[in-house]
């Protein structure tokens, strides 16, 4: 689905969604931080797996969302898993350069998996979509 001319308009929601990805990076987001929130939750001591796992599924969730709003402003899922790429790079990077959080190559794989899911979601939506009004 490639729309011409591209709308401006069309860009804010990943700009806006990149920035809130970015703006997350920081110490207030690190697996202590969220630890807590999870022990409040459980009411005492939440799993280590438990903080693992929601951190990573975090990971998917967003970065499909960026995926998906990049698919949308563009129309190609290659642009799409670029944009992904470029935010989830200088993500992992900031946080390497943080004492409380790790930057990491797997997570740039694993956002770029979640921005691939996202596209191909919204594809097969569009798609599925678009065959019910033939």
């Amino acid at each position: 689905m490639r729309r011409d001319p591209v709308s401006i308009r069309s860009w804010i929601p990943v700009v806006l969604w990149a920035a809130l990805i970015l703006i997350a990076a920081t110490d207030s987001f690190s697996a202590a931080q969220t630890g807590h929130w999870l022990d409040f939750l459980f009411g005492g001591h939440a799993p280590e797996v438990a903080n693992f796992i929601v951190r990573k599924l975090a990971h998917v969730v967003e970065y499909a969302i960026l995926g998906t709003l990049a698919w949308r402003a563009s129309g190609r899922a290659s642009v799409a898993l670029l944009i992904a790429l470029v935010v989830a790079g200088t993500d992992e990077y900031r946080q390497s350069l943080s004492p409380h959080r790790t930057g990491t190559g797997w997570d740039v794989a694993l956002d770029l998996f979640g921005a691939a899911i996202g596209v191909m979601v919204v594809r097969w939506w569009t798609g599925r979509r678009e065959g019910r009004k033939q």
